[in-house]
């Protein structure tokens, strides 16, 4: 790997730069690490199989797997590389330009595609394009909805069903091969360009409804914000699940809260059932830090003293020395808990700013660098994460 100065290092998988933290380089013990991409605003995450500073992020750089996906080639009025049903009265396809319908069609050069039904069906589609079970980011440019419905995916479970216009950017996990695009109902217009298909790295992280790109501090960059209603970033996969180590670790996230207000939000959650998890929350005015295993729960309740700003919270677990030790800020906060259970099952769940995908208890604020470790860090190290970010 290659070190580079302030707060830079290198993408293991190639040789995109992304901010990370001077705390973290070259640190063997890191499993997890989740910032923001301080340039275009991506999530960026870091999934640790061999214990060696591998860093990935959700602009994973594989291929375009679509062809003409911006319509810009046509031939006899149908776009080049896409195949087409069509079923009913009067179903189209056409180029056009911008703010144009299918009576302006066709517009040479225009840039969009225009699908016009009139209560039929009408699909457009590539095949061959996914892999089932394979994660992948999409992208469309919606540029009008004149009514109904425009449904793309490759199949119930995947599929985006589009009723306003609107720039897509998600990620999905392919349910069948064929990538769809289909009127589904409504007779008029629908236009769009700039439709893209790429793999993203399995390990990342999938984020539903939080808002990426905002700025935090000047130390600690940029931030994800979660609205309290339905956003929620899930890292959770098989893989990711058999690295971790409910024994010894570390979990360290920098926050922010819009609320202090009684109530109770998730700020991060991992988990195998309701008796075995690490748990993150806010209640009321108060940061609560659980360590539950075996159905015995030990946990700290901190005093945040509801700062507007970002605070650092830290829970460290060591069964062996059997130990939970909190820091807020980079101070212990309460007692060291003792008489830890005994886990049982294995993590199914991995969620930060809810308590689960429906999802629940969303936090409300802004979250960055978080940070997960298979190790017990020392109280020094902590200290020294939250001096980084600047809440100590």
């Amino acid at each position: 790997m290659t070190s580079l100065p302030q707060r830079l290092l290198t993408v293991f998988s190639d040789s995109t730069i992304v901010p990370i933290g001077d705390l973290i380089e070259g640190d063997s013990d890191l499993l997890v690490y989740f910032a923001m991409q301080e340039t275009s605003g991506s999530i960026v995450s870091a999934i640790n199989p061999a214990r060696a500073p591998i860093l990935v992020y959700t602009d994973y750089p594989l291929s375009e797997l679509l062809a003409n996906g911006d319509f810009s080639a046509w031939t006899a009025d149908d776009p080049d590389d896409w195949g087409n049903t069509e079923s009913g009265s009067d179903p189209e396809i056409s180029e056009v330009a911008t703010g144009e319908s299918h009576t302006d069609a066709p517009t040479i050069g225009g840039g969009f595609a225009n699908m016009y039904t009139t209560g039929s069906l009408l699909v457009i589609w590539q095949s061959s394009i996914c892999t089932v079970g394979t994660r992948y980011r999409r992208t469309l440019a919606l540029n009008t909805v004149v009514s109904g419905t425009l449904v793309i995916g490759t199949g119930a479970g995947d599929q985006l069903f589009l009723d306003a216009p609107e720039d897509v950017l998600d990620e999905f996990v392919a349910v069948h091969t064929t990538w769809e695009m289909k009127r589904q109902s409504g007779a008029t217009d629908v236009t769009f360009n700039n439709n893209s298909i790429k793999e993203t790295n399995p390990l990342n992280g999938i984020y539903t409804g939080a808002t990426v790109g905002q700025t935090a501090t000047t130390l600690l960059g940029y931030s994800v914000l979660f609205d309290a209603v339905n956003d929620y970033l899930n890292f959770f996969t098989g893989d990711w699940a058999a690295l971790f180590d409910e024994s010894t670790g570390t979990l360290n996230v920098f926050a922010q809260s819009n609320t202090w207000a009684a109530g109770t939000d998730t700020l991060a959650v991992i988990s195998a059932d309701a008796n075995n998890k690490i748990l993150i929350e806010r209640t009321g005015t108060d940061i609560v830090a659980s360590y539950i295993a075996g159905g015995t729960t030990d946990s700290v309740t901190v005093a945040s003293g509801s700062p507007a700003g970002y605070f650092m919270i830290t829970m460290k677990w060591n069964v062996p020395s059997d130990a939970v030790t909190v820091l807020y800020n980079g101070v212990q906060s309460g007692d060291i808990q003792t008489g830890l259970g005994t886990w049982s099952g294995t993590i199914d769940t991995a969620i930060i700013g809810a308590a689960s995908t429906t999802p629940t208890q969303s936090w409300s604020g802004h979250i960055t660098r978080y940070a997960l470790y298979v190790a017990v860090k020392t109280d020094a190290e902590i200290l020294a994460m939250a001096q980084s970010g600047g809440v100590a």
